[in-house]
């Protein structure tokens, strides 16, 4: 119940027609087991550091009981797909997870990692995170930093990954940090020819949890439904002209305009806003304003469909 509404993430999907297993983090909650170290330590109950400084391959204590689930459900059911969803340390775990397991077809990592190098403060990260190198005793980072971890966890046939933070999250991995990284790790998918990667930033959420926006999002994709950009904004602005651009945009279940849209800026220059009914983007930049700038382009639908788009300009 910390990362959710009590009783809402799963009677929801169960409720949408998905089978559902959950898995709980190792050492999480009061049932968790007191292990007896043998040594100068005596009896001790593991979190997660501990389990790092006493247990031989503490990352396996994450993924074997996902990847015993996995082969489970392919030896007994014929489901057609699996999806992994988790907020937090769940969301970090998925996150891992779903880059070494191309069984994974969609997984929605929620309010789970940033690349180490932008983080700060509340969001190092327990020890699993490995931002510091004692507590990565198997090397896992040096062999796949996070960027390289969503690009494994997009690649492969009909494979996707939607990354989800809160903007205002009260925990960890808040604010607008996202564009340090979308725009590589989008290129680095495509170049591969296989799968899809994106990005949400839920700005609705004041605590970490999983919000019914979130939710709304993981169930629209589940269904494929999709809002697409199909005209590109203009990268070139000259100072004393206006910029303008007024997007179209489409769904992939209705070749018609989608209606009822809302729009935001959620990054963007003093002298640029967005039209909130239309969507259009216009401004006046200034001699002052010459050089490079970025917005960021956000459009959403009332049926979890999103658009977060960002566009680097030079003026």
């Amino acid at each position: 119940n910390a990362g959710v509404e009590p009783g809402f993430v799963i009677p929801r999907l169960l409720k949408e027609g998905y089978d559902v297993i959950a898995v709980m983090m190792p050492n999480y909650g009061n049932d968790a087991p007191i292990t007896e170290i043998v040594n100068y330590v005596g009896k001790i109950k593991l979190n997660h550091n501990l389990m790092f400084d006493y247990l031989e391959h503490p990352y396996a204590y994450f993924l074997e009981p996902m990847l015993a689930t996995v082969n489970y459900l392919e030896k007994n059911y014929k489901f057609n797909d699996i999806y992994l969803t988790g907020i937090s340390g769940g969301g970090w775990a998925i996150t891992l997870y779903a880059a070494i397991d191309p069984r994974i077809k969609l997984s929605f990592p929620i309010a789970g990692s940033i690349p180490l190098y932008l983080r700060n403060g509340g969001d190092i990260g327990d020890a699993e995170q490995g931002f510091q190198q004692e507590y990565d005793p198997d090397g896992l980072y040096t062999i796949a930093n996070f960027e390289e971890l969503y690009v494994l966890g997009s690649y492969g046939e009909s494979r996707r990954q939607i990354q989800i933070l809160n903007e205002f999250d009260n925990c960890c991995f808040y604010g607008r940090r996202y564009p340090y990284w979308i725009d590589d790790v989008k290129a680095a998918v495509n170049k591969l020819g296989k799968g899809e990667y994106d990005f949400y930033l839920e700005q609705d959420t004041k605590t970490h949890k999983v919000s019914r926006i979130t939710m709304d999002v993981i169930l629209s994709s589940t269904k494929d439904w999709k809002l697409k950009l199909m005209n590109e904004p203009p990268v070139i602005a000259v100072a004393g002209k206006e910029y303008y651009f007024n997007p179209e945009i489409k769904s992939s279940k209705t070749s018609n305009p989608v209606k009822n849209l809302t729009y935001n800026l959620i990054i963007g220059p003093k002298w640029l806003s967005v039209d909130s009914i239309s969507g259009a983007v216009a401004g006046t930049p200034s001699q002052a304003n010459t050089g490079d700038t970025l917005y960021s382009y956000k459009t959403v639908d009332n049926h979890g469909g999103f658009i977060i788009r960002d566009v680097r300009v030079t003026v």
